[in-house]
Parts: C-alpha cells; structure tokens; sequence
C-alpha cells in the first residue's frame, strides 16, 4: 500500500496511524487510511480501511416512525422510535435511529439499496416501498425522506432492564445505573425495583425514589415509549477492602401496569460480581465472561453482551464522547441491538469493515474533578455469533474512546473463545512404578473405586492401594471430564515405609520432573552425582513434591539422583541425560 506517512493528531501527536498509509481505496479521488490492526489479535493480524467522506457530498437520511394509523405515510402527531437497522447494501453499513428515530449516512455514489429491519418480531412495516433504490450521483448527492413506518401486530409488554455498576476505589462513591428498555408494542408505565446487595450502602439517585425500604429501594415511570429507556442513575458507597473478593449481588425487578393498574409483565435482571475495588474508568466488559484467560464459552453460546465503561478523567467538561469498537469477523454486526446505556446516544451506526461507532453529540460530560459520579457513562449492547463457529474461534475485542479531540483511551482487550467440551478426553497413564499421572489441564481430583480421594489435587497421583483409579480434569477452557478408570493390580514397590521416587521422562535431554511420594522438606536434599560420586547439583527441599530438574551444564550420561537427609540416603533413583 506504499510508504508509511503518520498520522498527527492536532497538537502534533502520532495518533494510532503511525503505522497508516495514504490510499485512495475506492478510487472516488480522495485518500483513505490503510493502516494493521494485528494489535487486537496478533494471531490474526487484520488490515484496516477507514473510508474518506469529507470530499463526498452523498448523503442519505430518513426516520423510523411509528405508524399508529397504518396509512404508510409520517402523518402529524405520529412519533419516530429507535430499535430498526437502517441497512444499506453492497456497502453493509448500518445505522439505528437516535431516540427520535431519525438517520443520516454518509455514502459513496452509485447504485443502493436502503432497508429496515426491526429488532424483534412484534412489527410489520406499512411504508412502501419495503426497501429504497437510491443512486447518489453528483446530479443528485442528497437523498431525504427514505421513511420507514412500523405498526405492532401483537399488543405485549417486554422491557429488558439492566443493572451496571461503574468501576470505584473501595469506601468510595459509585455510580449505579439501572435501565428498563422497552421492547414492546405498549407505551408503558410501571415500577423498578432494586435489591442492593447489604455489602453497599445507598445514597441518591436521579429521578429520586419514590420509597427506601433498607436496601430495597423503588421508583415509578410513566409513558415510557417505544425502544426508549427509564434510566436511573444511583450514588452507593462501595465495600471496604476487607470485602475484596467476596460475592456481591444486585437484583432489580421491572412490573408494567396496564390503565386498570394491573400487573401486565414483570421482568427481572441482577448483577453479580466479585468486590474488586479495581479503578478503571474506561474499560470494556463482555458477558458471559467465560473461564480463564482465554474467557472459554460452549459453542452453542449465541450472543455476547458487551459494556464499555468511561469517565471523564480531564480537567474541563467533555462536550462529545465518541466510542469506535471493531467487531470481530466471528460476530454478525448486522445483529447488533442496544440494551442499556447511561445518557441516550445521538447516533449509533456500524461502518464498513464493521466498525461500531457510539455518538454523544452535546453530551457535556462533567470532569470527574467536579464529579465523580456525573463524569461517568456507559453503552452497554449484544451481538450474536455468527452459525457454525468450529471450536476454539475466538472473539477478542477492544475499544476506543474519544473525548472531544483529545487523544484516544483504548480499554482493555476481552477475550471469547468457544470451546466444545465433548472433544475433552482426559485420560490416566503409568508414568512410573506406581506413579499416576492424569492428562494436562487446570484443575484436578482423584478418586479410588469412585470414592474421593481428599486433598489430591495435583497432576499425578502415588497409588498406595489396589482398585480402580480416575481423576476429574478440568482443562484450560474450563471443560470438566473424568477420566476412564485405571486398574492398578500391584503397587510394585518393595517397602511402602521407604520415600517412592519416580524421574520423567527418564532419558531426557532438557528437563525431566522428579516426583515423590512425600513432600521434599528443607531437612532434606536431593543431591545429583556422577558415575565417579561427586556432586554435580544439589537442591534444597522446599516442600514440594515434585522438583523439576534442568539439563543446565550437565554433560550426557549416567547419573545418580539422591535423597538425602544430612547424610542419611533415603532412596536414589538412576538419570539418564542424553
């Protein structure tokens, strides 16, 4: 793509381009910006390609509505909504309505399709057409009025509530915000009520509550309209740090009332986490956070729901926040579905190369100088994983976040890797004379004849009975599987009241593990000698039970591995190094 040409940002800084090259792409006479995303997945290195539009006049726009006469047509009085796709093809870019349902998207010229899709089924669409040919040319760059009209064909109440606590030092204030999204065909009025967990303390929120009850704490809302949400922002006092690691718990419970004051729906979601009291205001979360470090999922998982976090950590108020976040090629973008958020975005549109970008417009985000509470927000969206993943696809993702024209805040990078537990097949083998060793994975638990074996936790296991032997594995992506038993007939040692040593592998030419049957004190040793009896290492007990032994500068040959308390010999084991 040619010679690299950074990037500046205003004040002179290179931006994240530095690695960009100037390219006109598309050939419409203006250059794009080519540039390696391989940092978010370095083993799937990525090349990016962010379009150039400011030459470009082309320009589409409209409103999602709803058509409460179901004549196809935007009439006085009806009102736009948010929760439609606004798709535009062959490009994929897609747009969602702000809260007043309107759009706007920057185009190339040349022949598009403009359609509508609604986030669930409870809609049918009157506008007709059902879907726009528009071909901005330089004749006729601006295309207006691509409306989109939807009536429900169901009369059902669904809100999705959310509970999402902003990150905060321990005994220090944080924000708690609770959302109920309506996702109905009903204008709703109702009750959220939230079950803080006892380990915090509450107190305000905006809109004030309308009762407090110990750490039940309740609030009403009326006319909540289509696709929009009730947005309760609350100030609690979190644990202190003895708390750190303990289990916390938020519920919150949303109950619709019909116009006889009748309980129409009552839908629920609660937050549970682990007290950490780690700060940091500008990170990305995903759910299910999955196991490990690779965040380990079962392949038939659907969606992932995913937070970004931010704070205005600055020293005067942001007046725009941009959020950018690259969706991964093993996520359909085209799903994309926003379920919560803390202050209502002006625009939220998914680019080419699938590319999501959060717009507050105005949003006059306080520095958190002024307010700690006030200078935070969040977005909180799902989206669904493209069928037929294989196992071990992974998903990483990491976002960015702009306040105003300062320099980019880049979040952590979270991690989904689906994994199929039926491929998981653990199994035991004899690596020595007596000496079980299970499968490699996390976590382990052995059993005699199916009874638990307490305390036997480690990778290898000394038989000190007959029968039949298995272990519980739990690999590194979480799957748990016994393995298939494993007869021992005879224990094959002379005296059981002597130390049991066994060397793997044995020969060995780089490392070799010495397992025995009873923890290396620091009373003892195990000295390694040569064929002429000198020694040539020795190491200390440190109360393991395996010690790993390293080739280092011992030359190939026969050598003697011995244990030794003082200069007691309590047994020996012959090494091999080739």
């Amino acid at each position: 793509f040619g010679a690299v040409q950074p990037l500046l940002s205003m004040d002179g800084i290179v931006d994240f381009a530095a690695e960009a090259r100037f390219v006109d792409m598309d050939l419409d006479g203006d250059l794009d910006i080519v540039h390696n995303v391989d940092d978010l997945n370095p083993d799937m290195p990525m090349v990016g390609w962010r379009e150039n539009f400011i030459a470009d006049p082309y320009l589409l726009s409209g409103i999602v509505f709803s058509d409460s006469n179901g004549n196809g047509a935007f009439d006085t009085g009806e009102e736009g909504m948010a929760g439609a796709a606004v798709n535009v093809s062959p490009t994929g870019y897609l747009a969602f309505g702000s809260g007043t349902g309107e759009y706007t998207i920057h185009c190339n010229d040349g022949s598009l399709i403009v359609a509508a899709t609604m986030i669930n089924p409870f809609w049918e669409q009157t506008t007709m057409p059902l879907e726009y040919t528009v071909a901005p040319s330089d004749l006729q760059p601006i295309w207006t009025g691509l409306d989109f009209g939807f009536q429900p064909i169901v009369d059902t109440s669904l809100i999705h509530p959310e509970v999402v606590l902003a990150s905060a030092p321990c005994s220090d204030t944080a924000s708690l915000w609770i959302t109920a999204m309506n996702e109905g065909t009903r204008i709703e009025d109702g009750t959220i009520v939230l079950m803080l967990d006892g380990a915090f303390a509450f107190l305000s929120s905006s809109p004030a509550p309308a009762s407090i009850n110990g750490d039940t704490i309740t609030w009403t809302f009326n006319d909540l309209a289509y696709f929009t949400a009730q947005v309760i922002h609350a100030s609690v006092i979190m644990p202190d740090a003895q708390a750190i690691g303990d289990l916390y718990t938020h519920a919150v419970s949303v109950t619709t009332l019909d116009a006889q004051s009748d309980t129409s729906g009552s839908f629920s979601a609660q937050l549970t986490d682990v007290v950490s009291c780690a700060y940091d205001p500008n990170d990305k979360l995903v759910s299910p956070q999955g196991y490990g470090a690779y965040g380990a999922v079962d392949l038939s998982t659907a969606y992932l729901d995913y937070t970004i976090r931010f704070q205005n950590t600055g020293n005067a108020p942001a007046q725009d926040v941009v959020l950018r976040d690259h969706i991964d090629p093993q996520l359909d973008a085209t799903s994309l579905r926003v379920l919560g958020y803390s202050h209502v975005p002006t625009e939220v549109t998914v680019e080419s190369g699938s590319e999501l970008v959060v717009r507050f417009i105005g949003i006059q985000l306080p520095d958190s100088g002024s307010s700690f509470t006030e200078s935070q927000g969040f977005i909180k969206f799902r989206i669904e994983f493209h069928p037929g993943l294989p196992h071990l696809a992974q998903a990483p993702n990491t976002a960015e976040i702009y306040f105003d024209l300062n320099e980019l805040v880049q979040t952590n990078t979270t991690l989904t890797t689906l994994v199929d537990c039926d491929l998981w097949e653990p199994t035991i083998t004899a690596v020595a004379i007596g000496l079980l060793e299970a499968t490699a994975g996390d976590q382990y638990q052995w059993y005699l004849n199916g009874t638990l074996l307490p305390g036997e936790n480690e990778q290898t296991h000394w038989a000190t009975a007959l029968g039949d032997y298995s272990a519980v594995v739990t690999s590194v992506y979480g799957c748990e599987v016994s393995t298939p038993p494993y007869t021992v007939t005879t224990l094959g040692l002379e005296e059981r009241n002597r130390m049991a040593l066994a060397l793997v592998p044995n020969p060995f030419s780089v490392e070799a593990r010495l397992y025995l049957d009873a923890p290396l004190n620091s009373d003892l040793r195990a000295d390694i000698m040569d064929i002429h009896g000198r020694i040539m290492r020795s190491i200390p007990g440190t109360g393991s039970e395996v010690i790993s032994i390293e080739r280092g500068s011992l030359a190939s040959g026969v050598y003697l591995v011995v244990i030794r308390e003082t200069d007691r010999v309590l047994r020996s084991v012959r090494m091999v190094v080739q």
